[in-house]
């Protein structure tokens, strides 16, 4: 049985007759179980109601007044209530007794004297009905969640890709028709609208498959020995022609060649700091300027982004690693966005024993980044991890200084 329960909840005893219920307290405190006991039907109308409070309930049936029956068609007229075990206790061994309280919804009976193994198996059994009805009443609460998730899931996607889908469609039929048979400049810009569209409904795609797979608990992870100033160099090549693009000053930290060797997952861990200078250069403005860098921290490696953007407003700054975010600050070259990046990164990392972080002022600059260990036990995690330790300051003073590099 749920031992937790047992130790933490008392078990309530309705009985007026003292000592039947001081025989009944015993015995359930010889079992290492807590009781509390009230002698009327009316106190234990009030109390029974009071489901949280309470592991199980023994009720007596025939007592004046407020009678067990009463007691039982107020605890289950109430939903709230249908959770909790009710066993009645009679001392009238009657068929008639038994059944007219068992359609009441009484869980099970006692026959007075008791008979303590048959007590006792009966409170384990009504005990592990309610564990089990506990158990599916928070898997179906689960499964609700998920299903909201689904459908919003789907909702988002679809309104995603038909977008992208409209472009190719509309240039496509653009060059079957002939429009710009004599124009080679416009063929040319066509073609490669649809083949930006297509590369968009790619990572759309891919980043849909991982969502799944992380879900399912079947995104593997090939753990293997790396040197973390590759990976920086990777991502960082990756986003200068995007950065200079957009007139955003792209810096790599000197000392990116002196980073340490980790093991992870390589690949991952590249599209994970992919991510995050993606967003930081996608919502930067022309004259802003993004660092990409790394420090260690005890036995962990911090990796960063630092930019002096727009920042993120504090009412907000908690949504950001969440799926398809609702945030004011919109991408500053029209660039589209899945939604999906940061919650994908937080996850992968997390997966490798590491933690995921953002640091953020409104008007003065973000810093997204994450912490794996230096040793890993290259073991998946599957358990979520919290955000990393707080650290001292918002950003850094690095605005001032990537301004005067970039001149």
């Amino acid at each position: 049985m749920n031992t937790l329960v047992k130790q933490d909840l008392p078990i309530l005893v309705v009985e007026d007759d003292i000592d039947t219920a001081k025989i009944l307290c015993s015995i359930l405190d010889s079992e290492g179980y807590k009781t509390e006991f009230v002698d009327s039907g009316l106190e234990g109308m009030q109390k029974i109601c009071e489901t949280e409070k309470y592991c199980a309930a023994f009720l007596d049936l025939m007592m004046p007044g407020v009678s067990g029956y009463d007691v039982l068609k107020v605890a289950r007229s109430n939903s709230n209530f249908s959770m909790l075990p009710i066993i009645v206790v009679t001392a009238r061994d009657l068929t008639e007794d038994k059944v007219q309280a068992l359609e009441m919804g009484a869980n099970d009976f006692v026959v007075k004297p008791f008979v303590v193994s048959e007590l006792m198996a009966r409170l384990r059994n009504a005990l592990r009905e309610r564990d089990i009805y506990l158990e599916l009443s928070r898997k179906n609460r689960e499964l609700d969640a998920l299903a909201k998730i689904k459908d919003h899931f789907m909702s988002m996607a679809a309104h995603d890709l038909r977008a992208p889908l409209t472009n190719i469609m509309g240039f496509a039929e653009l060059l079957r028709d002939g429009l710009v048979r004599n124009n080679m400049a416009e063929q040319d810009k066509a073609i490669k609208i649809i083949i930006n569209n297509c590369h968009h409904i790619m990572e759309m795609l891919h980043k849909f498959m991982d969502v799944n797979l992380i879900d399912r608990g079947e995104l593997g992870l090939n753990f293997t020995p790396c040197q973390l100033g590759a990976v920086l160099k990777t991502a960082y090549d990756s986003f200068l022609p995007q950065a200079r693009q957009k007139d955003i000053f792209l810096d790599l930290t000197e000392t990116w060649q002196e980073a340490p060797q980790l093991v992870c997952d390589h690949e991952r861990i590249i599209c994970v700091l992919e991510n995050l200078l993606s967003n930081a250069v996608k919502f930067c403005h022309p004259g802003d300027a993004v660092q990409v860098g790394w420090e260690q921290a005890g036995d962990s490696v911090i990796v960063f982004v630092r930019d002096t953007g727009p920042g993120i407003s504090r009412e907000e700054i908690g949504h950001v690693f969440k799926r398809f975010p609702r945030i004011s600050v919109r991408p500053t070259g029209g660039e589209k966005s899945v939604g999906l990046g940061l919650s994908l990164a937080k996850e992968i990392v997390e997966m490798h024993e590491g933690h995921a972080y953002v640091r953020s002022e409104q008007g003065k600059g973000s810093e997204f980044g994450f912490s794996l260990p230096l040793k890993s036990s290259g073991k998946r995690r599957h358990e979520n991890a919290g955000d990393t330790a707080a650290r001292a300051g918002i950003l850094p003073e690095i605005a001032e200084k990537l301004l005067q590099q970039k001149k």
